[in-house]
């Protein structure tokens, strides 16, 4: 027997290609449900509609709860947005300003330290 052509034939046994059931694949497999009517049945498979799920595609998607903005609230929403970053980024420059001039400070102390300063006018009259 060669199955009905929808399967293969090994040992005397038939074993169906997907869709096809039956001792010699001559029974046509159905869709559990038919799919609810919300996926297309393939070789026995429902291949769900988009957003439905199970084996028989009848758990149906998940309701949408979407807020919908007005055009004044994106308004708002985008002027604070800019304030913050405007905002934030001034106080990181301000912070970095300090923390670069606490170390040129801190730089110059430590060579004035190494090294005293003596005035043009001074050094003459030492020197000469």
């Amino acid at each position: 027997d060669d199955c009905n052509r929808r399967g293969v034939c090994a040992r005397g046994s038939c074993f169906c290609d997907p869709g096809w059931s039956g001792t010699n694949c001559s029974v046509r497999e159905g869709c559990p449900r038919e799919c609810a009517g919300h996926g297309a049945c393939v070789h026995g498979v429902c291949f769900c509609d988009l957003g439905y799920l199970g084996d028989d595609c009848s758990m149906p998607p998940a309701p949408k709860n979407r807020a919908e903005l007005q055009p004044s609230a994106v308004a708002v929403l985008t002027g604070g947005t800019i304030a913050i970053s405007f905002a934030m980024g001034f106080a990181m420059k301000v912070a970095a300003d300090r923390r670069r001039r606490a170390e040129l400070i801190r730089y110059i102390q430590e060579s004035d330290a190494q090294t005293p300063f003596v005035s043009g006018e001074i050094a003459k009259s030492v020197l000469g």
